[in-house]
């Protein structure tokens, strides 16, 4: 009895290590040199789909193969001969030129737009005349093939995580400060930044520290950072700094749905009540429906000073702004941004923004082949004001006449761009000015 026990066991694991050795077999097999795939070896390159950036990132060349979705194979490069072979070309937005572009352009050919400014620098950007030439896009728009809503936070636990907060006690004991802070050196702004924060001195005090109405010296560890701002959007010093103060200005440079920039999500990190202005959608993406002041619902700089100093005095009522920080049952009530958080394709601190925008065009270069339609971009897609528009104040806003005629222009350029697409073939700058000089002088522009 024990003999035939023993000889059982060995038999159990002679077929255990015979199972081990064909497992590893088939890996060698299908693994080839330097880690890539079998298939991914032997695919023929005219079966991979080929994907082209025609307004490329960084300067000099850049190829790459990628396995996207698990099954999606696809090429990218920036090497603009190879446009005959594409399926897809890619656009960002912010590098654009004017009298540049894939022209004539392929029935087969799949543009693909990458945008997650608002259109301060691209005044044609929010216009259905450009924007129905793209079959793909992604700005910060939720009705985008790839939705960048919440790009600028970085995950939930950042929102929840009470590493920089500051009881209100502590808040109160910096005499030093203002209650409210304003850093920002992005001047005369589209949103009439500048102007309502500057009424709003005239009724509380404010701490501006950037280039726009200073009136402060940045302390000495963050002037580094304010040098180089976008690599330290948030910097544990910054966040720090911030927290110190009961509110923070959050204004965006320009009124879009659904564009909502660092500007609002520092503050809640920080510990602290943002003051915003941009988004109409903003709400929607609010932790909690108590979790920031909106400036649409004041009448006046005067009246939100008001309200801002009743808050100072009731530190109840401020606390019921910070409940993503003090309630440990149920932090964030909003589950349009707890389910957008877990759902979405890309985030910031990963460094992957345009390596997710390739695979995601990838995907749908793929998905496309089972379809019959390909679909077209159109406004929704970038949901921007086609004028500047502004909070109400007492004073008038400064630079209006200036952005309502960028704009103006902005939406003619759209416009000679839909004729020159549909025309299909390559233009000059020249010839493009010409026509735009043309509709001016007669008034169309």
């Amino acid at each position: 009895m024990f003999l035939h026990l023993n000889v059982s066991k060995w038999r159990r694991l002679l077929i255990i290590l015979i199972i081990i050795a064909f497992l590893l077999a088939a890996c060698q097999i299908l693994q080839g040199e330097n880690g890539k795939s079998h298939w991914e070896l032997n695919k023929s390159s005219t079966e991979v789909p080929l994907i082209v950036w025609w307004t490329p990132l960084v300067d000099g060349g850049y190829e790459s193969r990628r396995v996207c979705d698990l099954s999606n194979f696809c090429r990218f490069t920036t090497k603009r001969d190879k446009l005959e072979d594409a399926s897809a070309i890619l656009f960002y937005g912010s590098n654009v030129k004017i009298d540049d572009f894939p022209l004539p352009r392929h029935p087969h050919h799949i543009w693909a737009l990458i945008h997650e400014e608002s259109p301060r620098n691209v005044p044609f950007m929010p216009y259905n005349d450009w924007l129905q030439h793209f079959n793909f896009t992604s700005t910060f728009s939720r009705n985008s093939n790839m939705p960048l809503t919440t790009y600028y936070l970085t995950d939930v636990e950042n929102l929840t995580s009470p590493t920089y907060t500051i009881p209100i006690g502590e808040k109160s004991r910096h005499k030093e400060n203002a209650l409210v802070l304003f850093i920002q050196s992005d001047c005369d702004t589209m949103s009439g930044r500048d102007d309502y924060v500057k009424e709003l001195m005239n009724y509380i005090k404010v701490d501006s520290l950037g280039n726009c109405l200073k009136n402060r010296n940045l302390p000495e560890s963050l002037q580094k950072i304010q040098g180089d701002y976008l690599n330290n959007l948030y910097a544990p010093e910054l966040l720090k700094f911030m927290a110190r103060y009961k509110f923070v200005i959050s204004y965006e440079n320009g009124v879009c749905d659904d564009y909502i920039t660092e500007k609002f999500w520092r503050p809640l990190i920080a510990g602290s009540i943002p003051i915003y202005y941009g988004s109409p959608s903003i709400k929607d993406w609010s932790p909690n429906e108590n979790s920031f002041i909106d400036v649409r619902d004041f009448k006046s700089p005067e009246s939100l000073a008001i309200y801002l100093k009743e808050l100072d005095a009731n530190d109840r009522a401020y606390n019921s702004y910070l409940n993503h920080k003090y309630n440990m049952l149920q932090p964030i009530t909003n589950k349009r941004l707890l389910h957008d958080l877990k759902t979405r394709k890309t985030a910031m601190h990963n460094g992957d923004l345009f390596q997710s925008f390739e695979c995601a065009v990838c995907s749908y270069v793929y998905n496309l082949k089972n379809k019959k339609e390909n679909r077209m971009a159109s406004e929704r897609h970038y949901q921007c004001a086609h004028e500047p528009v502004y909070p109400s104040m007492y004073a008038k806003v400064s630079n209006y006449d200036d952005w309502y005629s960028i704009m103006n222009i902005g939406k003619c350029k759209a416009h000679i761009l839909d004729t020159l697409f549909k025309r299909n073939k390559n233009f000059t700058s020249a010839e493009f000015r010409k026509i735009l000089n043309k509709k001016v002088s007669i008034g169309e522009c």
